[in-house]
């Protein structure tokens, strides 16, 4: 009988390092999910806070091109006017020259960022807030991508 219970014992002994064997297999896999999901969190924050900066530099940038456009439009009337008052006989100076003048720091901030400027030397060169510089930059990289 004793012979019997120290053999149980032995027995149960044996399945020890199996267990924990066992629980040590179950407890890196659990660790190993708990890493990735915190390293897909981390990358869901990461993108969330990108989607937040396009999103607020779209914005201020909407806001700066609509107070251009609309020093554009009262240019516009101002000749329109000054062409109304003048004689005929003198050259009108098209429209055209506006809207083509408002553009030039554009068109060279977009020619700036595709040859891989970087936003602040974009803003010095062209004289364009620093969100429209991210704007453009932002849209050449989706042009890249697309």
């Amino acid at each position: 009988m004793l012979n019997e219970i120290v053999n149980q014992l032995i027995g149960y002994f044996e399945l020890v390092p199996a267990l924990v064997l066992l629980s040590s297999i179950v407890l890196f896999i659990a660790l190993w999910v708990s890493h990735r999901s915190h390293r897909q969190l981390a990358g869901l924050k990461n993108e969330l806070k990108q989607a937040r900066n396009d999103l607020k530099a779209l914005t201020t940038t909407s806001l700066g091109i609509g107070g251009r456009l609309l020093e554009i439009e009262r240019r516009q009337r101002r000749i329109v006017e000054k062409q109304k008052n003048e004689p005929q006989a003198s050259k009108p100076q098209p429209v055209v020259d506006i809207y083509e003048s408002a553009n030039q720091p554009y068109d060279h901030a977009i020619h700036l960022a595709q040859h891989g400027k970087e936003v602040d030397e974009i803003v010095s060169i062209c004289g364009i807030s620093q969100n429209e510089a991210e704007l453009i930059k932002m849209m050449h990289r989706l042009e890249q991508a697309g």
